[in-house]
């Protein structure tokens, strides 16, 4: 989603939900409903909630399901969720080893965190052996797109490119450790992982702050619109009906109708809204773990210092676990 232009958010309610919606928003102070009703979307939505907020982490919060072994069988069933579980284990005894060793001078824990480390991230190349060919199938994607500005597309095409470096020279890693190849030098193959994961969270990051732009100006009119119906309703000028749906205005062609269409959307934005934000936390966490990989070095060799190990592996460790956040199911 944050490679792709911006849409508009879903409005996946029937006609007789939102009716549904609007009654019970109606018949309650503050416009909360006294009760959850089915098929409505999992949080209730007031006028607090439905305004516009920068990091809505409390309605994102409550969309999702709740922590328990079905939800959690169902996000590790995807590869990104078993894949950014184990990065932020990974990233997590990274950092741990580091603190051990630096703080409590603890070598033996130092020794046994930096194994784990090693190990979960063995582990997770074994996953990705054939994402070269996925990016390659959205490289050409990006490259066809005729609809967004050259600079759009340009930033696409170097995101996949990145990708696809950092994808092809891992998996060259990983069969040369277990002894299958040895095509490249390993200062090739550092350079390629840690040059093209750099410059593709870079692009992440600059697509993700432009799309974040559009969004907040998209959730700002629907905001507006919003606002203007409800004024228009207190003011007396909309139409008041007992049943907003009956059988002559299947089409929802009300202003009824349009007021509980735009909660939806508001509903939604604010959840994309939340969701966007996340993104550009992750790739600027990103951005740091890859500048400071082997064959980069980015602070290395502009300060003449590499960041330590402890704040890459929180950095790490978080990219990971917005990744799992994000794949963790919404309410049903």
């Amino acid at each position: 989603a944050i490679l792709s232009p911006v849409e508009a958010a879903p409005v996946s309610m029937s006609s007789a939900s939102l009716a549904q919606l609007h009654a019970a928003s109606a018949a309650s102070p503050h416009g909360r409903p006294a009760a959850q009703l089915k098929g409505d979307p999992p949080v209730v939505v007031t006028e607090i909630e439905l305004e516009p907020a920068f990091f809505p982490l409390d309605m994102s919060l409550r969309s999702k399901d709740s922590i328990g072994l079905d939800s959690y069988c169902r996000m590790i069933s995807t590869l990104q969720g078993r894949d950014k579980l184990t990065k932020a284990a990974a990233y997590g005894a990274r950092a741990l080893s580091y603190y051990a060793a630096a703080s409590f001078n603890d070598k033996d824990s130092a020794s046994a965190f930096e194994k784990l480390y090693e190990g979960l991230q063995s582990g997770r190349k074994v996953y990705r052996l054939a994402k070269p060919i996925e990016e390659l199938r959205k490289f050409l994607a990006a490259w066809r797109k005729g609809d967004l500005p050259a600079w759009h597309i340009s930033l696409l095409v170097a995101y996949h490119l990145g990708m696809s470096s950092f994808w092809v020279c891992d998996n060259v890693k990983f069969l040369e450790n277990i002894g299958l190849s040895r095509f490249f030098s390993p200062g090739f193959t550092n350079a390629g992982c840690s040059r093209g994961w750099f410059v593709a969270s870079c692009c992440t990051f600059v697509l993700a702050v432009f799309q974040l732009k559009k969004h907040r100006e998209y959730h700002a009119q629907l905001w507006a619109r919003y606002q203007g119906l409800r004024r228009r309703e207190k003011e007396g000028s909309m139409e008041s009906k007992t049943e907003p749906f009956g059988p002559e205005d299947d089409d929802d062609d009300t202003s009824a109708g349009d007021l509980l269409k735009l909660k939806t959307a508001l509903y939604f934005a604010n959840l994309k809204q939340f969701d966007l934000v996340t993104k550009i936390i992750k790739a600027v966490c990103d951005v740091l773990v890859s500048m400071n990989l082997p064959g980069m070095d980015l602070p290395k060799h502009v300060t003449g210092y590499r960041i330590n190990e402890g704040v890459m592996g929180i950095a790490g460790a978080v990219s990971g676990l917005i990744i799992v956040y994000n794949n963790w199911p919404r309410r049903s």
